[in-house]
């Protein structure tokens, strides 16, 4: 299914340049038939009341999943970046930014998901997430963490 999506996704992309094609986490639902499927994978719940408040699509709930499934979905979710056009505009428009430490940031974000572009699109098509070094210097750098340890992936 993974092959599939990414072949759709680079072909949404060839139809259409505007196109907002990132790859993101499912997060399984109680009364859906996804949800009793992670169940049956794995999937941890909330056991009191409380514990459903941090339940949300903005966090990835990942227990259900093995590692190398979790190190695939984390590189496809960081190179999917590099083509969605909302994320590169955001970081052009640079002038909303008063400080010039943070202009450098995001200008540099900028640049590095523009010219990040082949190498993701090689990692996506072949589902390569070994040595995942740009992901690393990403994190180093603070503009992408993984779902599991804040929310939102990315930046």
């Amino acid at each position: 299914e993974i092959s599939e999506t990414i072949s759709l996704i680079f072909k949404l992309l060839n139809d259409n340049k505007n196109a907002q094609v990132t790859v993101k986490f499912y997060n399984p639902y109680p009364g859906t038939d996804l949800f009793n499927l992670c169940l049956e994978h794995g999937l941890k719940t909330p056991q009191r009341l409380e514990e459903w408040i941090s339940f949300d699509y903005h966090t990835a709930n990942d227990s259900w999943l093995s590692n190398d499934r979790k190190k695939l979905l984390y590189m496809l979710c960081f190179c999917s970046l590099c083509f969605s056009p909302y994320f590169l505009k955001r970081y052009v428009k640079l002038s909303s930014f008063k400080n010039v430490r943070a202009k450098l940031k995001y200008f540099s974000i900028f640049i590095f998901l523009k010219s990040y572009r082949p190498v993701a699109k090689k990692r996506m098509m072949k589902l390569s997430c070994r040595f995942p070094i740009e992901m690393k210097l990403a994190q180093w750098f603070g503009f992408f963490r993984p779902l599991s340890k804040r929310k939102y992936a990315i930046f």
